[in-house]
């Protein structure tokens, strides 16, 4: 349904103003008949209030009420000419930059102008907002937006509208209920990140076992605590650094979706740090056959097969370390909610973002190629991602608004083998609206997904929102974030 022009309506003889409540429309007349019969009253009202104001000599008012009058109708004559507007021979209005100003001469009539014109004001829409509630369930996405639009043009700061819309006001603007609520809960994970890196118990040196003597290389640095032991050929900050983070990994871990996850009571991180121990480690770990020892040398790390183990080789200590903390956020998700690869754009999702909390890195994560962009762009995105300074925030924000944006339904139903670079930003973006703005929903939400129930019904139960809402209100949140 596309709004008709609003009607146009001849000057009335002078009255009083406001005039006598106008009666309600009748439900016999189609939606756009009501409005329109709506719209010509309330343009009625304002001629009458501009009739007003020049009788009281209040021009400055009636300034203001001429500008109404063109605002609904751009061609109404009696306003256009009372703002000194002329027009051309091809029908255009063109403004007269020397018109005089206009004055108010009676205080009296100006002060009591504002009350008037809110009472006007107030009246139309609340008509208007009526007339929109009895037919909202029957109008269309685009048609709904178009009536939202019209009510806040006339109500701008109504909270009915805005509550309407899902929006509360920040400061001195009107924003999604979610981004408010982000904002207050990013900072509650702030917290939750200083109190689980500050409650880490300090490792103390131990010792190798036999079995781990006999792994091929020589340990530089082993260190443990109640949570983990880690056992490395790196320097003493990053074992100690690496046990330190699989406490404080969990703690996040918890404070964030409200749950009690463990790692296994033996958990043991090895980290090599030199060229050539990968090798000799794979060869000399027990039970790991050749076709296994093969698909673990493509790898940077992996969580062993078999064995409460951690291990990473990776060539730098900062993607060492990111990718223990990787693999572990993994073994949290399966612990807590039975989630493993299968839901890829969690794993990868939270996992990017717990990193980022914890480490300020994101440097763990494999894409496929893209689906929509040309290799070249592709690779282009990858490598700005990686760049520690990258703002993901502000590239997903580019990402999602681009035709060939990743859509939600496809997304959710994609394994971690089959992420695109594109579907690796959205499942950041979404684990952060998640974490940030339905705290309270996430931890449920991703019991039923790790339950096997499918995403869209899973994600409208909890969130109250289509697919097709939630991806809308995501991206607008993203839009919106500070």
């Amino acid at each position: 349904m596309i709004l008709a022009p609003l009607l146009l309506a001849a000057l009335l003889s002078p009255g009083s103003v406001p005039p006598a409540p106008f009666a309600a429309p009748s439900a016999a007349l189609d939606l756009e008949a009501d409005r329109e019969a709506l719209a010509a009253h309330f343009k009625q009202d304002l001629e009458k209030l501009a009739k007003w104001c020049t009788k009281k000599r209040i021009f400055i008012a009636r300034t203001s009420v001429f500008e109404e009058l063109i605002r609904i109708d751009p061609d109404h004559g009696v306003a256009r000419r009372g703002l000194g507007h002329t027009k051309d021979k091809n029908g255009v209005w063109h403004p007269n930059a020397n018109r005089i100003k206009p004055v108010n001469w009676s205080k009296k009539a100006a002060a009591e102008f504002p009350a008037k014109r809110a009472e006007l004001k107030t009246s139309y829409l609340n008509e208007m907002y009526a007339l929109f509630e009895k037919a909202s369930k029957d109008l269309t996405k685009d048609e709904r937006a178009a009536w939202e639009q019209l009510l806040l043009e006339h109500g701008p700061d109504d909270e009915r509208i805005h509550n309407m819309r899902g929006e509360t006001k920040l400061g001195e603007r009107w924003v999604l209920k979610e981004t408010a609520r982000a904002k207050a809960r990013r900072a509650e994970i702030k917290e939750f990140v200083r109190e689980s890196i500050a409650t880490a118990p300090v490792p103390s040196p131990s010792q190798a076992t036999a079995t781990e003597k006999q792994l091929g290389v020589d340990w530089k640095s082993i260190f443990e605590s109640p949570d983990a032991r880690c056992l490395g050929t790196c320097d003493e900050a990053e074992a100690t650094r690496l046990v330190a983070a699989t406490h404080a990994l969990r703690a996040l871990f918890n404070s964030c979706f409200k749950v009690e996850a463990n790692f296994p009571k033996q958990l043991t991180i090895y980290s090599l740090a030199n060229p050539g121990e990968k090798e000799k480690f794979l060869a000399a770990y027990p039970n790991v056959d050749d076709t296994y020892r093969s698909f673990l040398m493509k790898l940077d790390g992996a969580c062993i097969r078999g064995a409460w183990t951690f291990a990473q080789w990776a060539k730098n200590r900062a993607r060492r370390v990111d990718g223990i903390v990787r693999l572990e956020s993994s073994w949290l998700f399966a612990d807590a909610f039975s989630i493993d690869a299968k839901t890829g754009w969690a794993i990868e999702g939270f996992g990017l973002y717990f990193t980022r909390e914890l480490l300020g890195t994101r440097l763990t994560w494999f894409a496929t190629p893209s689906e929509y962009a040309l290799p070249k762009e592709d690779l282009a995105l990858q490598q700005r991602l990686l760049d520690s300074k990258a703002n993901w925030i502000k590239e997903a924000h580019v990402v999602l608004q681009s035709e060939k944006r990743p859509r939600l339904s496809q997304l959710l139903t994609k394994n971690v083998n089959k992420l695109t670079t594109p579907d690796l930003l959205y499942s950041y973006v979404l684990a952060a609206f998640l974490l940030e703005s339905e705290s309270d929903s996430v931890g449920p939400l991703l019991k039923q997904l790790g339950e096997g129930v499918p995403p869209k019904p899973a994600f409208e139960e909890l969130l109250g929102l289509s697919l097709e809402e939630l991806d809308d209100r995501v991206r607008r949140w993203l839009s919106e974030r500070k």
